[in-house]
């Protein structure tokens, strides 16, 4: 999505299973060490999550630039933690 950013949409997942599959993802990255040339660097991530279903006729352009400020937001406050976590805000209209 942006520098070390990315983004990762999950269509038809209610927030159980969104936020199941982001601390599945946490665990796989931060358990298998990255290897270069016989050194080995241990990785984490943060992770931010969201949803949204919707509920009435909207402007998706719009509800678009909230989503990601919302997960964005989300992101951060897993990176405040302490990092290697993941983070869910809900997402209102």
């Amino acid at each position: 999505y942006g520098g070390e950013e990315f983004l990762v949409v999950l269509l038809e997942n209610n927030e159980k299973t969104s936020i199941g599959i982001a601390e599945r993802m946490r665990l796989c990255i931060s358990e298998k060490p990255f290897v270069i040339e016989n050194l080995e660097l241990n990785i984490t991530i943060s992770l931010g999550v969201t949803s949204f279903k919707p509920t009435k006729e909207i402007d998706i352009d719009v509800i678009l630039i909230d989503l990601l400020k919302q997960v964005d937001a989300a992101l951060y406050e897993a990176k405040n933690k302490g990092r290697n976590c993941v983070v869910y805000k809900n997402f209102a209209l």
